[in-house]
């Protein structure tokens, strides 16, 4: 069980690097 809640904050986290990733060239555009 807590592997299962370790990979999918594991997923999460990685989702929110990149989209972190790809929101700061954006953000360097501005």
């Amino acid at each position: 069980m807590s592997d299962r809640v370790n990979n999918w904050t594991k997923l999460k986290k990685t989702r929110h690097e990149l989209t972190e990733k790809q929101i700061q060239p954006l953000q360097s555009l501005v």
